[in-house]
């Protein structure tokens, strides 16, 4: 069976993975990136992929070391995730190991205070830091590691945050050098190329690439165009890249047929992927169908109850009108009339009478 065409109009699709703006919606979102960045490979991908550093080429995957603790403080709680990966630069022989610690934020939307965020997680990796190193900690040669904020910004809106710290300081330029200062490095997925994350071709630049759809055709378009990619993914990464794709979907969809999707997913093979597709296409094309004739009956059955509604009252107001006519033709006044009927003195008027 043939893969999804281009130019059809998916209805069936609308609105599914349009970006939520309630912060559950994002909190679901964030934990999709946590648990792919969770991944050493993937990790180490994204930053071979997106971050424009020398040090990136001296980070092998087996000096990588995730740090299973979040540093978000309690000023922070309820916002966006952190994740935190211990790795050491290779000097060469005659030069040590280098550790230093990269901090990763994940942000939904535009938070002004970003800089400041950073800086209260970065003292909190160093106060680690000091607290298991004990009396070492005193001695001169005690230094304490370098750590790289990085922040993966998946909102539509144009990240206008200072990507420094003095950025965010008042006068910083009167006091030179002597003011705190450093900087971050932004992944805005919305601001890379489309062609250029088609071109790396991995695991990370596809969820780029999938993330920043939002209308029904564009979506079944992009996952069509990236079959290629997905086919040649490793296994493991093919698996949480359709996680992704039934995390997405699950924002709109309800929970019986999230694990139908979840089902083909799952049942589908390595050789499968075209059928995959046009499985998932059936699947939520059964759905919104359901959902369409649901609505048109729900239409009639308000439509015949809103009628008869209607004529009741219709009814009501010309018995009512009828009164008033006999009324005023018994010579009662205007006012009374309307007091006796509940009509208003207008509609009185209005009729003739």
């Amino acid at each position: 069976m043939g893969i999804l065409k281009y130019d059809q109009h998916y209805d069936w699709y609308n609105e599914i993975v349009r970006e939520g703006e309630n912060k559950a919606g994002y909190h679901l979102h964030d934990k999709g990136y946590k648990s792919l960045l969770s991944s050493k490979k993937v990790f180490l991908e994204m930053l071979r992929s997106f971050v424009n550093q020398s040090w990136v080429n001296n980070v092998n995957e087996d000096d990588l070391i995730r740090i299973d603790k979040s540093y978000v403080a309690q000023d922070f709680s309820g916002q966006e995730s952190d994740i935190v990966y211990q790795a050491k630069l290779r000097r060469g022989l005659k030069t040590r190991d280098i550790y230093f610690y990269v901090l990763v934020e994940l942000q939904s939307k535009v938070d002004a205070l970003m800089p400041f965020r950073l800086l209260s997680y970065m003292v909190e990796i160093w106060r680690d830091t000091i607290k298991d190193a004990g009396k070492i900690a005193t001695h001169m040669k005690f230094q304490l590691p370098v750590i790289v904020p990085i922040v993966i910004y998946n909102g539509k809106r144009r990240w206008k945050v200072p990507l420094s710290f003095k950025g965010k300081l008042t006068s910083a330029k009167l006091f030179g050098d002597e003011v705190l200062d450093f900087s971050y490095l932004l992944i805005d997925i919305w601001r890379y190329d489309e062609q250029d994350l088609f071109r790396k071709g991995n695991l990370i630049s596809s969820v780029f690439l999938l993330d920043r759809t939002e209308e029904a055709p564009e979506v079944v378009k992009r996952i069509t165009e990236m079959v290629h990619i997905i086919k040649q993914l490793p296994k493991s990464e093919r698996e949480q890249f359709w996680g992704w794709v039934t995390r997405i979907l699950s924002r709109k969809l309800p929970q019986s047929q999230n694990e139908e999707i979840a089902t083909i997913v799952k049942q589908s093979t390595e050789d499968e992927v075209d059928m995959m597709i046009t499985n998932i296409e059936k699947a939520i094309m059964r759905t919104r169908k359901q959902d369409r004739e649901e609505g048109k009956l729900e239409g009639k059955l308000e439509g015949k109850l809103e009628g008869k509604l209607e004529g009741k009252l219709e009814g009501k107001l010309e018995a009512k009108r009828q009164i008033a006519k006999r009324l005023i033709e018994m010579g009662m006044e205007v006012n009374q009339v309307a007091a006796v009927t509940g009509l208003t003195i207008d509609e009185i008027q209005a009729a003739g009478y």
